[in-house]
């Protein structure tokens, strides 16, 4: 099984991060993979603070970016019609 482009959602809550957290140990461990953090990225809703992104990036251990433009060739931005 390959984790290859994996997207997670969770809370922008410590505890959700310490789950996902423990769910990437848990997979590595039963795996044998390793998730290298070095390219994973992490972003956030526009409502979370700049200070508390770069906080669950450390957390977690991965880089922060402002937004992902694609996945897999799809456009990532998901949200209400403006009509």
């Amino acid at each position: 099984m390959l984790a290859d482009n994996t997207i997670l959602f969770f809370k922008a809550k410590k505890t959700e991060i310490d789950k996902v957290k423990e769910i990437i140990r848990v997979y590595e461990e039963a795996s044998g993979q390793r998730i290298n953090l070095d390219k994973s990225e992490l972003t956030v809703s526009r409502n979370i603070s700049e200070q508390h992104r770069d906080e669950m990036g450390t957390q977690l251990g991965a880089r922060t970016v402002e937004r992902y433009s694609k996945y897999l060739g799809l456009p990532t931005l998901i949200g209400r019609s403006k009509r």
